[in-house]
């Protein structure tokens, strides 16, 4: 089925670890499972965003998959703290690709201060984009992660050690 992906990856202190190996495995097997006549785009967040593509997201080839992959390995925890909502509020006011539905999948170990701002603008944009939540490791935000994907018309997961990352992404 082809659409629009972003990945929205957490790369802030709290990810440092176990926590950012399971992020960037999980982002790994999620792009190397991308449709064919997909779309794709990658944000880091932290105290601030980058998004890995400027302007739209990338069509799904060999050559974009190799080029994000090298990208993704060098991924580690040094964006800051851990702020969604700026990124998130970014991605739902970007153009959407007539023809290519938008999915959304947060992988963060979920843990932010303004929880109910983000859940509240994830559900006043579930018209334009689903969104699809990964808790990584032990003690993420349950509420962040439970009810952002309820809020998302989505499915939540979570990924407590390394062993059971390519599970729960196929799921």
């Amino acid at each position: 089925v082809r659409g629009e992906l972003i990945f929205l990856i957490d790369r802030s202190g709290s990810m440092s670890g176990e926590r950012i190996v399971m992020a960037r495995d999980s982002l790994a097997l999620f792009l190397k499972s991308l449709p064919q006549d997909s779309l794709f785009n990658v944000v880091s967040f932290g105290s601030s965003y980058q998004f890995l593509y400027d302007g739209p997201s990338q069509k799904y080839s060999q050559h974009s998959l190799e080029k994000s992959l090298k990208q993704v390995e060098r991924f580690e925890a040094d964006f800051g703290g851990t702020q969604i909502y700026g990124a998130l509020g970014k991605i739902f006011d970007t153009r959407i690709v007539p023809g290519y539905p938008r999915s959304v999948f947060l992988l963060t170990d979920g843990a932010v201060s303004n929880t109910s701002q983000v859940l509240n603008l994830i559900k006043t944009n579930n018209h334009k984009s689903k969104v699809f939540t990964i808790g990584i490791g032990n003690g993420c935000s349950q509420q962040l992660i439970t009810q952002g994907a309820a809020c998302g018309r989505g499915k939540h997961e979570f990924v407590a050690n390394n062993s059971e990352v390519y599970e729960k992404v196929i799921s």
